[in-house]
């Protein structure tokens, strides 16, 4: 997604996971994804714009997960893919299936449970003497026990992998860039459930249509005009904060193969356009024999 000068997107299985049904609601966009349960996943936004440093932080089903302090330059990339457990251990993120029980004193899942939310504010660094919190470990370490009615859901929830070690850092110390307006710059939500259930409830047909269109690969140019050739090339070559709201950050793939392939095809009628060749003709002439070469 794209919105405020910053791109977002969550990734599992090694791709991008498309997202569907976009919403705004104020400076927050919001959509739905298809998660799959024991599949790990990672998170990544990148700064259009630049000028300021970002604070990013993680929140997974309303725990703070991971965060991030970019140095505040235009096209700069955060990908986070672990929850940090301890000052040098981490455990990466997994989509998991809550527990079901048929115990009517269980509570209903938290509000935020199958959220992913990435939370980017604009703020000046202060130090790095900051002090980290581990506090909702201990909540994404087991998935939540819910009541089976809830079973027609089919809700997902993030768990923790297992933990691996990590490099201790310090923790950035920031304050609000703009003191006036500290909250968040922009925010990003993924609501994350099964693809049945967003098929059952026609999420992801509805958009399907408009998914095949910004997804499927450019047609093959041919121009038949140089000018035509020219036309498109300029087109091609726009700033990523002018993509619909949709684009993932990666989408540029596609537009850059047609690009390769227009500036190929303005090269091969440039060649084509240059005047041939004379023909030389080769005489053959006696010796002291006068050649006129005034004539046409």
């Amino acid at each position: 997604m794209n919105y405020r000068g910053f791109q977002a997107c969550v990734c599992s299985d090694g791709r991008m996971l498309d997202t569907y049904a976009h919403e705004l609601d104020g400076h927050t966009v919001k959509c739905y994804i298809a998660s799959e349960p024991g599949k790990s996943f990672s998170v990544y936004w990148k700064d259009l714009v630049g000028g300021a440093r970002i604070r990013g932080t993680v929140y997974v089903d309303g725990v703070r997960a991971c965060g991030n302090v970019s140095k505040g330059f235009a096209g700069e990339v955060v990908d986070r893919a672990e929850c940090m457990s301890s000052a040098t251990t981490s455990r990466e993120l997994i989509f998991s299936a809550v527990n079901l029980t048929d115990d009517e004193n269980v509570s209903n899942p938290a509000p935020d449970c199958g959220t992913i939310k990435i939370e980017l504010s604009k703020v000046v660094l202060v130090g790095l003497n900051g002090v980290r919190k581990y506090s909702g470990i201990d909540r994404l370490a087991s998935p939540p026990l819910v009541n089976e009615r809830v079973k027609k859901l089919n809700a997902h929830c993030v768990s923790l992998g297992r933990e691996r070690p990590e490099v201790a850092h310090k923790v950035a110390q920031t304050r609000p860039l703009d003191p006036n307006n500290p909250g968040p710059h922009v925010t990003f939500e993924f609501r994350y459930r099964s693809r049945e259930w967003l098929e059952t409830q026609g999420i992801i047909i509805l958009v399907k249509d408009e998914a095949s269109k910004t997804t499927a690969p450019p047609p093959d140019v041919k121009p038949s005009k140089p000018d035509d050739i020219y036309a498109q090339i300029a087109a091609l070559r726009v700033r990523p904060s002018a993509y619909p709201l949709h684009s993932p950050l990666d989408d540029t793939s596609n537009m850059q193969g047609q690009l390769c392939k227009l500036e190929e095809l303005a090269l091969l009628q440039k060649e084509d356009l240059k005047p041939p060749m004379a023909k030389l003709k080769l005489l053959q002439c006696k010796s002291g024999t006068t050649i006129d070469l005034t004539g046409d």
